[in-house]
């Protein structure tokens, strides 16, 4: 009886003094996980507005004002000369499992994250319990989703890859993007485009002007920027809020 009380014993303390340190350095999920893991794992795609709504509800939500200061200064937030920008924009706490569920069309909410060192650990299975924030305006994601239907529409496809949605300032730093990018105010989104027709080949002048003129035309107007560059399959869109054009091809 003693052998089995002190076994007892052995493992009773384990779980009062490891697991709460296991706590502190893998910040416990703002939600129940087993919810993310299960909407991630069906294939419904996202396919209007609310349902985009319905999806950024999911998660924990706060307004740059009462963001934790030790991100703000990790994310280069606090020595950044336009902050004031950043006023009443809205964050999501996004971790674990909840970086594969899909946040507009079949695109999952980690191709919209940047990705940085802390991005990598929560996508390894063995580390998937580090948090990140997404700052994306939802206006921006519904103009994505604007340009999905519109492609489908038309006999096009959709099958893009995501280059970059949110970037905080040194992050946007270090990987050379304008000072003053969209991005680091969740309001822009760059795609990676490819055979946009259909017809076997990308052929550069042909498939990202049939993305850029859908964007030009009909979606972004004169609410944004629509940018497309020369050598490259990218093109970036955003809402800033008044018309500009960077047509290098």
């Amino acid at each position: 009886m003693f052998k089995a009380f002190g076994l007892f014993g052995i493992i009773l303390l384990l779980f009062l003094f490891i697991m709460p340190w296991q706590r502190y350095f893998y910040n416990t999920p703002s939600h129940n996980n087993a919810d993310s893991t299960a909407v991630a794992d069906t294939v419904q795609e996202i396919l209007t507005y609310a349902a985009i709504d319905s999806v950024l509800n999911l998660f924990e939500q706060t307004t740059y004002e009462n963001m934790d200061k030790e991100y703000l200064i990790y994310a280069g937030y606090t020595t950044y000369s336009k902050s004031e920008l950043m006023k009443g924009r809205t964050f999501y706490k996004i971790q674990g499992a909840d970086t594969l569920i899909p946040l507009v069309g079949h695109y999952r909410i980690g191709e919209f994250l940047p990705r940085d060192h802390v991005h990598y650990k929560d996508i390894a299975p063995d580390d998937a319990r580090y948090f990140q924030y997404l700052c994306l305006d939802k206006r921006i994601i519904y103009r994505f989703l604007d340009l999905i239907l519109l492609l489908r529409k038309n006999g096009y496809t959709d099958d893009f890859s995501i280059k970059d949605g949110y970037r905080y300032p040194s992050f946007n730093n270090r990987t050379g993007g304008a000072t003053y990018s969209q991005h680091i105010y969740g309001l822009a989104i760059d795609i990676y485009i490819n055979d946009v027709d259909k017809d076997g080949y990308f052929i550069e002048n042909k498939d990202k002007k049939i993305v850029y003129d859908y964007l030009d035309k009909d979606i972004i107007k004169n609410t944004g920027g629509i940018g497309r560059y020369p050598g490259s399959t990218v093109v970036h869109f955003d809402i800033r809020g008044h018309k500009a054009r960077w047509d290098n091809q």
